[in-house]
């Protein structure tokens, strides 16, 4: 969420923030119905209250970290660079087999 906010383009810190809340809640949707619902056939464990209180929290963390680093994004800002996709890109990629190797084994 750091990256994504001090790499904004825009003026409106707020704006970004919604857009990254937007952007987390939906690829975490679209995670654990592929994770946990078609990997794991764990339907009956997807959808609890907890689920959506994680839910909720991914739309707030955004506005929070604004709210307490609002000086330190505004004094880093800086433009997105090609590297910059490619790097996180990796990491995620990474992370997401490794999640993928985790839950096949269970």
């Amino acid at each position: 969420m750091y990256l994504c906010l001090i790499r904004y383009n825009g003026k409106k810190l707020l704006t970004a923030s919604a857009l990254t809340a937007l952007i987390m809640v939906v690829s975490s949707v679209i995670l654990d119905y592929v994770f946990f619902g078609l990997i794991r056939n764990a339907w009956n464990d997807l959808y609890k209250p907890t689920t959506f209180y994680g839910y909720g929290f991914l739309a707030v963390l955004p506005f929070i970290e604004l709210f307490l680093f609002k000086k330190i994004i505004l004094r880093k800002k800086r433009n997105v660079l090609t590297k910059d996709f490619i790097s996180l890109g990796i990491v995620s990629l990474t992370s997401i087999i490794i999640q993928i190797i985790i839950l096949m084994i269970k």
